[in-house]
């Protein structure tokens, strides 16, 4: 997983972000990556249930949420949001 340069860090501002991008951004993610943050932050299942829904354990979904949002902060970052 790429990770962020350090002034990077700061959370992106989605507010300013169109959803159709932010839906665009996330269909291009991996695959288990895609899965959690869409059960995540959308669905808004547990990460014992997305554990259960996807026969992974709740620490591969914790670890694939934190990929998934640096892999969508560098995303962003590279369209210069």
């Amino acid at each position: 997983v790429e990770t962020l340069p350090e002034q990077y860090e700061e959370d992106v501002d989605l507010d300013i972000i169109q959803p159709k991008l932010i839906i665009k951004l996330v269909n291009e993610l991996p695959i288990k990556a895609s899965l959690v943050i869409k059960l995540f932050s959308i669905e808004g299942y547990t990460h014992q249930e997305i554990a259960d829904k996807l026969d992974i354990s709740v620490g591969t979904s914790k670890s694939q949420l934190n990929r998934a949002r640096s892999m969508l902060k560098i995303a962003m970052l590279d369209l210069g949001l």
